[in-house]
């Protein structure tokens, strides 16, 4: 499944491969559009992301800038499909992030997260991650998470929670979910620290202690899981 965001057709847009060996080229499917007139009013590139439900359902994140009081501000959105094949039907846009009520928010645009997919035991549960302004503060950015329930109709527990507190600027953020649904983050923060933290409960976001793994800046960072091993590992650039 890939998805992107298209500047030049102001969309976002969605294709599906298939293959049916290791040794064959994957085939894709048309050009799917996911979501159109998509406005462009600030600097920084759209964010999007993608995951499956185990539920066999797909679900889009995706950044929309909009208009208030003559103030421009980037908001981030969910959309859902009602399937996971070659031309799915989208429906049930809702948005994640709103933070057009505080204009200390105002041009914040380096919005950056990701999506994950929990397994069988959580079959409409996705993990949402990002770094994102909200409305109901005067800070810049916050960190945030959030476990989407999609039933292919509605999104339902999609209200943020702060992996950490407020920052200067939108942070680098990684995450998986491992083979027992719970689910994992790293993270810098401007401290300056690279941080990571697991759920305590398995399909949700009850964040644990933070615990570090390297004390001064790294400007890009991933987070792998060896399925084999059950080792995490926490690959990072330094700054």
């Amino acid at each position: 499944y890939i998805v992107a965001h298209r500047p030049s057709a102001g969309a976002i847009t969605y294709r599906h491969g298939t293959i049916a060996d290791a040794d064959q080229t994957i085939t894709f499917g048309g050009l799917v559009t996911v979501k159109s007139s998509l406005n462009d009013l600030l600097a920084a590139p759209h964010c999007v992301a993608i995951a499956r439900t185990n539920n066999g359902r797909l679900v889009v994140a995706f950044t929309e800038d909009i208009t208030a009081k003559g103030k421009n501000y980037r908001q981030t959105k969910l959309i859902g499909s009602n399937g996971d094949g070659a031309a799915p039907t989208w429906s049930g846009e809702t948005t994640w992030n709103n933070p057009s009520g505080s204009s200390n928010n105002q041009d914040k645009d380096q919005i950056w997260f990701g999506l994950e997919n929990f397994g069988a035991t959580q079959g409409d549960r996705v993990l949402i991650y990002g770094s994102i302004p909200l409305s109901n503060t005067t800070s810049t950015y916050f960190s945030s998470t959030a476990v989407p329930d999609w039933n292919g109709t509605a999104f339902s527990n999609t209200t943020p929670i702060a992996l950490f507190g407020q920052d200067t600027a939108s942070r680098i953020l990684s995450g998986l979910i491992d083979a027992a649904d719970f689910a994992h983050v790293l993270y810098f923060i401007g401290t300056p620290a690279l941080n990571s933290k697991k759920a305590g409960t398995a399909g949700d976001d009850n964040w644990g202690s933070a615990i570090a793994v390297k004390s001064n800046d790294v400007d890009a960072c991933t987070l792998a899981l060896d399925a084999s091993t059950s080792e995490l590992y926490a690959f990072y650039h330094d700054a």
